[in-house]
């Protein structure tokens, strides 16, 4: 993959590397009839690649590194090999135990950054609260917003770093919230932030760099830009199309520019979902959802009726019992009420 790509790289080399959501699974998704675990480390092996050959420049990862808080000793083991060495990431909420930022060093995300640092001289910073600190020779002021976090003044911020900050240098700002572009919400009665809206929320900041939303977002207004990389990988039916990018900045004119990620068509990767048996069990799923949205029911008594459901005699009698495993899988990794590790 990497030596292919690299036939067509562009020789200038950026100031910064942004990356969307990596969420990254031991399970495959449904959507996908791949080896998504191997797919996923040939990925970040790429990655890896890509910021050696442009002289390691800092990556920025605006959160959910994990799919779940609570990733597989297998699932750390591979990541540990293949991970980029110089790096910048903030918790998204998938990161974190009930999406709690106070309980960051129960995740594995924590266990990530605490062995790549300790043990494989890799130089990886992982904002557990407000954090500014600055970068790329003292021309860039990065503030770090994780999930869970906002400060009322990020002047009283502290400034760490062992450069100075020099003359005309960017301000740019990491953060883990849903945003779209202006006029186009992406569905009625949505209330995100607009990237219009959070230019107006951070006024001093010449890039934000922002995290959660899986579909690319660029907005630029008076020289001043909002960028959601978007997914890394392709996880849902509705990415069959979707042509996952990192993106490389340049802090001079603080343009950016995408580099298409490597992938192989979707029909060698994805299941058809006009199957029926995908069509089956999707079509049961929005039952379930419209009953359970018309009751009154807690988050931890949805996921209860949910794996109950999905192990009843009728769902188990109806469909594959490789489908229903899979789901049961799913549902039991994203219920935050599960015992970590």
């Amino acid at each position: 993959m990497w030596n292919e790509f690299k036939k067509n790289m562009t020789m200038k080399h950026p100031d910064l590397i942004l990356v969307g959501d990596l969420h990254l699974r031991e399970n495959t998704p449904f959507c996908r009839k791949d080896n998504f675990i191997e797919t996923s480390c040939e990925k970040l092996a790429w990655l890896k690649n890509i910021q050696s050959y442009h002289n390691n420049p800092l990556i920025l990862f605006p959160g959910d590194i994990f799919h779940s808080h609570k990733p597989s000793f297998y699932l750390l083991n591979l990541i540990f090999e293949c991970f980029p060495i110089y790096s910048v990431i903030i918790p998204g909420n998938h990161d974190l135990p009930f999406h709690n930022l106070n309980l960051y060093l129960k995740s594995g995300l924590s266990i990530l950054e605490h062995f790549l640092n300790h043990w494989n001289r890799s130089i990886i910073s992982v904002a557990t609260k407000p954090t500014r600190i600055v970068e790329c020779g003292g021309d860039v002021l990065l503030t770090l917003l994780p999930f869970g976090s906002e400060p009322k003044d990020f002047e009283s911020i502290e400034i760490k770093g062992k450069m100075t900050l020099q003359n005309g240098y960017k301000e740019v700002l990491l953060i883990h919230e849903y945003v779209f572009e202006p006029d186009r919400p992406p569905f009625p009665g949505c209330d995100y932030i607009d990237a219009n809206q959070l230019l107006d929320k951070y006024p001093g900041m010449d890039l934000i760099v922002a995290g959660d939303n899986h579909m690319p977002v660029y907005f630029e207004r008076e020289g001043r830009k909002v960028i959601c990389p978007g997914s890394f990988t392709r996880q849902t039916f509705d990415q069959y199309d979707y042509q996952p990018k990192i993106w490389f900045w340049y802090k001079k004119t603080n343009h950016i520019e995408s580099i298409d990620i490597p992938i192989k068509p979707a029909e060698d990767v994805f299941h058809n979902p006009d199957d029926s048996q995908v069509v089956r069990v999707l079509d049961t799923f929005n039952e379930f959802l419209e009953a359970t949205m018309n009751a009154t029911v807690h988050e931890y008594d949805f996921f209860e009726m949910l794996k109950k459901y999905m192990s009843s005699k009728k769902f188990k009698n109806q469909y594959d019992k490789r489908v229903a495993e899979k789901i049961l899988e799913a549902i039991t990794e994203n219920d935050p009420h599960s015992t970590s590790y």
